[in-house]
């Protein structure tokens, strides 16, 4: 049986009022840092578990996060939803997740969960879904405690996204300085900001550095095995045809299924095609060449989503918007 409070008083010598300040982290009893980690640390020792729900009835906060996160979502969002955890750990806070697909129904079922657990505020990182916009934000508009992390939205709902176009810029000055004059985009063409904000940059920075506007839209592949037909596709329809020496591809299972891809219809990387691919994933290094890449910085992404929610929840005014940077890591593939 998990000890009680008063046990846990009697042991470590001080008043249950203490004890229970420490606990459940409030401010109603003043406690020494020295006092905190000698009853945190009685506690442990007798696997005390905090009454959360016992806690949020009474009017308290119960120091839990909820996230919204979809099933099939790109690894990259998972690995964010990695560094939340983490930092809601340092800060205090335990997350529950809830995975949906494809569905504002789904989200609106699992918010509604989140409340009947007493969480204080909710992450969400799955809400940009094709035609459902807003049905989104007829069902959220008004929540005072809901982040929306990942992709741009038109409420005026706490947004955090990328801020893609440094990168993107970097990766096509970067060719242009080697040299490199038939640059490509590969960006597939989905109704959704992450990718119609891309093909709109890349078009952009053609414009804007006097090149040839060479876009072409691979077909989204659920199923890995179909990635190497399509790369093969890719390379005889437009890569070919265009006399394409440098590409900037957005997608990191396309990106590396393009290396082997160049390779088998007898291009080599970089010296006949360079390679940047938009994503990072830690094997990318391992490739042959090293896979250059634009990385989206997903432990800031999660650690500011921690924090600013934390503020959202103490009543502080936060940015409507916050844009995270990417980073372009420059390796042999892209020349």
């Amino acid at each position: 049986m998990a000890a009680t409070l008063k046990e846990i008083a009697n042991r470590a010598g001080v008043s249950v009022m203490a004890v229970s300040a420490v606990m459940n982290k409030t401010t109603s009893t003043r406690v020494s840092e020295a006092k905190r980690v000698h009853i945190e640390r009685i506690a442990r020792e007798m696997g005390y578990r905090s009454n959360v729900v016992a806690r949020t009835l009474r009017g308290g906060a119960s120091r839990m996060l909820g996230i919204l996160i979809d099933s099939h979502a790109p690894p990259w969002l998972y690995n964010i939803l990695r560094h939340i955890e983490s930092e809601a750990t340092r800060s205090g806070y335990r997350i529950l997740v809830s995975e949906g697909h494809d569905s504002v129904d789904n989200l609106v079922a699992a918010y509604g969960t989140f409340e009947q657990y007493g969480a204080d505020g909710v992450i969400c990182l799955a809400y940009d879904y094709p035609g459902q916009q807003e049905k989104f934000r007829e069902h959220f508009a008004g929540k005072n405690n809901l982040l929306l992390v990942g992709s741009y939205d038109t409420s005026m709902l706490p947004q955090i996204y990328l801020d893609l176009e440094p990168a993107w810029r970097a990766a096509v000055e970067y060719f242009r300085s080697r040299g490199r004059k038939r640059i490509g985009g590969l960006v597939v063409d989905l109704p959704i900001w992450s990718q119609q904000v891309r093909i709109s940059l890349f078009r952009k920075l053609c414009s804007d550095q006097g090149i040839p506007e060479l876009l072409w839209h691979p077909d989204y592949c659920e199923e890995p095995e179909r990635y190497a037909d399509e790369v093969d596709r890719c390379v005889r329809e437009f890569i070919l045809p265009n006399r394409i020496d440098a590409l900037l591809a957005h997608s990191d299972v396309f990106g590396a299924f393009l290396i082997s891809g160049l390779a088998r219809n007898g291009l080599r990387v970089p010296e006949d095609v360079a390679v940047i691919v938009d994503d990072n994933r830690d094997f990318f290094a391992a490739l042959q060449p090293p896979l250059a890449c634009i990385d989206h910085d997903e432990e800031a992404i999660g650690t500011q989503a921690v924090r600013v929610m934390l503020k959202m929840l103490r009543k502080e005014s936060v940015e409507h918007r916050t844009q995270i940077p990417c980073h372009l890591i420059l390796r042999e593939s892209a020349g």
